[in-house]
């Protein structure tokens, strides 16, 4: 199904990095509420990556997540 959409441009990292980025992830955003909306959230999230680019993929490895907290009512 993700044929029948245009995939994002991959991300420029030599240029204004926030602009493109800003760019690429309203695209992907269209592009997910496209194609791939039923697609779990990690599923999601490796579709960006993957569109990004490689060097989005080895700058995604060194950044340090913070474990999700969850609350009890």
């Amino acid at each position: 199904m993700a044929g029948e959409f245009q995939r994002p441009d991959p991300l420029v990292f030599d240029e204004n990095i926030a602009e493109n980025w800003h760019i690429l992830e309203q695209e992907f955003d269209i592009f997910i509420a496209a194609a791939h909306r039923d697609k779990p959230r990690r599923t999601q999230a490796f579709i960006l990556l993957n569109l990004a680019d490689p060097e989005a993929i080895e700058r995604e490895r060194s950044f340090v997540y913070a474990q999700e907290l969850t609350y009890e009512i």
